[in-house]
């Protein structure tokens, strides 16, 4: 008798019931914590869209003020029947989910350098003429 309370009382270690409410615990942590970082996931996607399409307004503006007739990089110069040529880059949009970060709703356009620019899960078409006209963003469909 006196060797089974011996052996009783220097067992360590946790309980099931002790396991149960930390593995609980952490199930409560990982359901709350997963919405958070979805959220953050995809705010931070329309942010490099932002940042793609200010970055392709920027190119296509001073490829339409250099009037270089060459393609460069991700811009391309195509030229219509009527003497009027076109620079156009196409941004791939990185956002799962149209709508801006910092809009109130989905729908919102946001302005990037004056340029109204719609919310899309597509992508973006800048494009600007040789005779100095206004750059365009258009989404792409």
């Amino acid at each position: 008798m006196k060797n089974l309370m011996k052996t009783k009382v220097n067992k360590k270690g946790f309980t099931l019931a002790e396991l149960l409410i930390v593995v609980a615990i952490i199930a409560v942590l990982v359901a709350i914590s997963i919405p958070i970082f979805t959220s953050q996931l995809e705010k931070s996607r329309d942010a490099t869209d932002e940042a793609n399409v200010r970055s392709a307004i920027a190119e296509v503006t001073a490829a339409v003020l250099s009037d270089d007739k060459t393609d460069s990089g991700d811009v391309t110069y195509s030229k219509k029947d009527d003497g009027d040529g076109t620079y156009t880059m196409t941004v791939k949009a990185k956002g799962q989910k149209a709508g801006w970060s910092g809009a109130a709703s989905t729908t919102e356009s946001i302005k990037i350098g004056g340029i109204e620019v719609k919310p899309s899960t597509k992508g973006w078409t800048v494009s600007g003429t040789s005779e100095g006209d206004k750059i365009k963003v258009e989404e792409d469909k």
